[in-house]
């Protein structure tokens, strides 16, 4: 199937998203004199990157292979990926595994299996600097 127009523009809004959150986890806000932080608790408003993965992987739940072949919303599954814990990758993993010989045969699909053995074998093996 294809992927629906709406679920993309949903699943854009969510790549930007995780990009502020990757940028403010790689970049702490500094502590003041008092040993706490600076009173400002904005990003204890919105979700981090495990709740937003969990609620993008619950939102594709049922097109997570339309997902994983279209141009577009293969590389946004594939930064995805790289933020699933144990858990969420089996789950995603299991519903990729009915289409994995499809996914494995097109261009955007075979990346994001990729990913997602990839981040398998770090989980496994923890990650490791040098290799990838």
């Amino acid at each position: 199937r294809r992927l629906q127009p709406e679920t993309l523009d949903y699943l854009q809004s969510v790549e930007a998203e995780l990009g502020k959150l990757t940028a403010a986890a790689a970049n702490p806000k500094p502590m003041t004199e008092g040993g706490g932080d600076d009173g400002d608790d904005d990003d204890s408003d919105g979700p981090d990157a495990a709740d937003l993965v969990a609620n993008v992987l619950e939102e594709v739940e049922y097109s997570a292979a339309s997902v994983a072949e279209d141009r577009n919303a293969s590389f946004i599954m594939q930064k995805l990926v790289g933020h699933c814990n144990g858990e969420q990758l089996a789950k995603l993993l299991t519903q990729l595994t009915e289409y994995a010989r499809h996914l494995a045969l097109n261009r955007y699909g075979s990346h994001v299996l990729e990913a997602v053995l990839a981040r398998a074998h770090v989980l496994v093996h923890g990650e490791k600097d040098g290799e990838g």
